[in-house]
């Protein structure tokens, strides 16, 4: 049985915003997260977990090897994207064997007329990339990120906590209540 569920295939990166934005941007359901050994034990999903799960969203996360040996993750990525009708891969995060393996499947449910599409954020230029198949190439259009991210959502992604002073305005100076226009907030 296949999937109708609105999903998207990444890969867990130090900078997980770059799964995040896109997710947000399109309005998926579901993540499914590929990570390799050294971004498990670095912990680097915990972040966008919390943030995805904070939004009503679905993650699921799949070992994906050391991320270096090709004929592995392509194995992985293949059994994985069999029970869905349609995917968005995001071929933002990761490293290049990584993103050979994702664009490889991409490329193959392509050939069998799966209706999959890529996407990317580039934070740069303010926009997110979608490549679709469209009479028999592959294009792509650009438009402007809208998705709403909060500073809780990239501190979340990122494991930080926000901590507001209570004692001190912005300054440090005025005390608390003060007619300062902001309050100093610190990160740990």
């Amino acid at each position: 049985m296949a999937l109708e569920e609105r999903t998207m295939v990444a890969i867990s990166t130090r900078q997980n915003t770059t799964n995040f934005v896109p997710f947000l941007q399109f309005d998926f359901d579901t993540m499914l997260l590929l990570e390799t050994v050294h971004a498990r034990r670095e912990k680097w999903s915990e972040g966008l977990k919390k943030a995805l799960k904070e939004r009503g969203k679905r993650i699921c996360l799949f070992e994906f090897g050391d991320g270096t040996d090709l004929g592995e993750m392509l194995k992985i990525v293949r059994t994985i994207s069999q029970e869905y009708n349609q995917l968005c891969w995001n071929i933002g995060g990761g490293q290049k064997m990584q993103q050979m393996a994702l664009l490889r499947v991409f490329q193959q449910r392509l050939d069998i007329h799966a209706h999959d599409w890529a996407c990317y954020a580039d934070p740069g230029s303010r926009s997110v990339y979608t490549i679709r198949l469209e009479k028999g190439d592959l294009q792509s259009t650009k438009e402007t990120i809208g998705a709403g991210v909060s500073l809780d959502d990239i501190l979340s992604i990122f494991g930080l906590k926000k901590r507001t002073a209570i004692n001190r305005c912005c300054c440090g100076v005025h005390p608390i209540p003060t007619n300062c226009p902001e309050m100093k907030i610190s990160v740990t």
